[in-house]
Protein backbone atom coordinates (compact mmCIF):
# COMPACT_ATOMS: atom_id res chain seq x y z
CA UNK A 1 0.00 0.00 0.00
CA UNK A 2 1.94 3.35 -0.76
CA UNK A 3 2.08 5.88 1.53
CA UNK A 4 -0.50 8.85 3.09
CA UNK A 5 0.28 11.89 1.86
CA UNK A 6 -1.17 14.44 3.98
CA UNK A 7 -1.82 18.22 3.45
CA UNK A 8 0.37 20.12 5.66
CA UNK A 9 -2.24 22.53 7.22
CA UNK A 10 -1.84 25.26 9.60
CA UNK A 11 -3.00 23.34 12.50
CA UNK A 12 -1.01 20.92 11.52
CA UNK A 13 2.42 23.55 11.42
CA UNK A 14 1.88 24.86 14.31
CA UNK A 15 1.32 21.74 16.49
CA UNK A 16 4.99 20.82 14.70
CA UNK A 17 6.56 23.90 15.86
CA UNK A 18 5.25 23.78 19.33
CA UNK A 19 6.85 19.82 19.39
CA UNK A 20 10.13 20.93 18.04
CA UNK A 21 10.39 24.24 19.92
CA UNK A 22 9.83 20.97 23.46
CA UNK A 23 11.83 18.12 22.07
CA UNK A 24 11.91 16.56 25.58
CA UNK A 25 8.17 17.57 26.65
CA UNK A 26 4.97 15.83 26.66
CA UNK A 27 1.99 17.43 25.80
CA UNK A 28 -1.70 16.46 26.34
CA UNK A 29 -4.28 17.71 23.63
CA UNK A 30 -5.57 20.10 26.30
CA UNK A 31 -2.13 21.38 26.85
CA UNK A 32 -1.46 22.05 22.80
CA UNK A 33 -4.67 23.95 22.81
CA UNK A 34 -3.52 26.33 25.27
CA UNK A 35 0.19 26.43 24.16
CA UNK A 36 -1.08 27.51 20.64
CA UNK A 37 -4.19 30.04 22.10
CA UNK A 38 -0.99 31.80 23.87
CA UNK A 39 0.92 32.28 20.66
CA UNK A 40 -2.24 33.89 19.08
CA UNK A 41 -3.05 30.43 16.92
CA UNK A 42 -5.85 28.50 18.84
CA UNK A 43 -6.79 25.39 17.92
CA UNK A 44 -10.08 23.65 19.08
CA UNK A 45 -9.55 20.19 20.88
CA UNK A 46 -10.69 17.86 18.09
CA UNK A 47 -8.82 19.46 15.63
CA UNK A 48 -5.47 19.10 17.78
CA UNK A 49 -6.56 15.23 18.53
CA UNK A 50 -6.67 14.94 15.01
CA UNK A 51 -3.41 16.47 13.96
CA UNK A 52 -2.20 14.70 16.60
CA UNK A 53 -3.23 11.63 15.60
CA UNK A 54 -1.82 11.38 12.11
CA UNK A 55 1.42 13.20 13.25
CA UNK A 56 1.54 10.01 15.58
CA UNK A 57 0.88 7.52 12.83
CA UNK A 58 3.16 9.28 9.83
CA UNK A 59 6.07 9.57 12.85
CA UNK A 60 6.28 13.38 13.15
CA UNK A 61 4.82 12.73 17.01
CA UNK A 62 5.07 9.96 19.55
CA UNK A 63 2.03 8.95 21.66
CA UNK A 64 2.18 7.67 24.86
CA UNK A 65 -0.51 7.34 26.94
CA UNK A 66 -0.26 9.47 30.59
CA UNK A 67 0.72 7.91 33.94
CA UNK A 68 -2.73 7.84 35.15
CA UNK A 69 -3.87 5.96 32.08
CA UNK A 70 -6.54 8.56 31.63
CA UNK A 71 -5.46 10.28 28.36
CA UNK A 72 -2.68 9.95 25.43
CA UNK A 73 0.40 12.46 25.76
CA UNK A 74 2.66 13.39 22.57
CA UNK A 75 6.19 14.40 22.18
CA UNK A 76 8.23 15.04 18.98
CA UNK A 77 9.32 11.96 16.81
CA UNK A 78 12.63 10.62 16.79
CA UNK A 79 12.98 9.80 12.99
CA UNK A 80 16.11 7.90 12.26
CA UNK A 81 16.93 7.21 16.38
CA UNK A 82 18.13 4.08 17.21
CA UNK A 83 15.74 1.86 19.46
CA UNK A 84 16.29 3.20 23.20
CA UNK A 85 13.79 3.28 26.40
CA UNK A 86 12.09 6.20 27.39
CA UNK A 87 12.16 7.39 31.49
CA UNK A 88 9.61 9.69 32.46
CA UNK A 89 9.78 11.58 35.68
CA UNK A 90 6.70 11.80 37.98
CA UNK A 91 7.64 14.97 39.32
CA UNK A 92 8.31 17.48 36.46
CA UNK A 93 7.15 15.24 33.43
CA UNK A 94 10.56 15.25 31.75
CA UNK A 95 11.20 12.37 29.08
CA UNK A 96 14.63 10.76 28.72
CA UNK A 97 16.08 8.58 26.48
CA UNK A 98 18.00 5.59 28.07
CA UNK A 99 20.19 4.14 25.38
CA UNK A 100 22.89 1.35 27.02
CA UNK A 101 23.79 -2.20 27.46
CA UNK A 102 21.98 -2.85 30.04
CA UNK A 103 18.42 -1.82 28.47
CA UNK A 104 19.60 -3.97 25.35
CA UNK A 105 20.75 -6.97 28.05
CA UNK A 106 16.86 -6.77 29.63
CA UNK A 107 15.60 -6.68 26.00
CA UNK A 108 17.71 -9.63 25.01
CA UNK A 109 16.64 -11.18 28.43
CA UNK A 110 12.52 -10.71 27.49
CA UNK A 111 12.90 -12.64 23.78
CA UNK A 112 15.26 -15.31 25.54
CA UNK A 113 13.62 -16.23 28.92
CA UNK A 114 10.28 -15.32 28.04
CA UNK A 115 9.61 -14.95 24.49
CA UNK A 116 8.56 -11.75 24.98
CA UNK A 117 9.95 -9.01 22.08
CA UNK A 118 10.24 -5.59 23.74
CA UNK A 119 9.08 -2.57 20.93
CA UNK A 120 11.54 0.11 22.73
CA UNK A 121 9.37 2.98 20.58
CA UNK A 122 6.68 2.24 23.04
CA UNK A 123 8.63 1.40 26.37
CA UNK A 124 8.16 4.35 29.30
CA UNK A 125 9.77 3.29 32.62
CA UNK A 126 8.34 5.52 35.51
CA UNK A 127 9.78 6.63 38.36
CA UNK A 128 12.01 10.18 39.35
CA UNK A 129 14.77 11.57 38.02
CA UNK A 130 15.90 13.77 41.27
CA UNK A 131 14.73 17.43 40.17
CA UNK A 132 12.73 17.17 43.26
CA UNK A 133 15.67 16.88 45.75
CA UNK A 134 17.10 19.11 43.49
CA UNK A 135 15.28 21.81 44.68
CA UNK A 136 15.42 20.62 48.47
CA UNK A 137 11.95 18.56 48.59
CA UNK A 138 11.32 14.83 48.64
CA UNK A 139 10.80 12.46 45.75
Amino acid sequence: MAARCRYKTRHHESILALLTENPERCFSVDDICAALAERGRPIDRTTAYRQLEKMAEDGAALKYISEKGESAIYRLGEEGAPPHLHLKCLDCGGLKHIDCSAAEGFSRHLMEQHSFNLDPSKTVIYGHCGCVSERGGKA
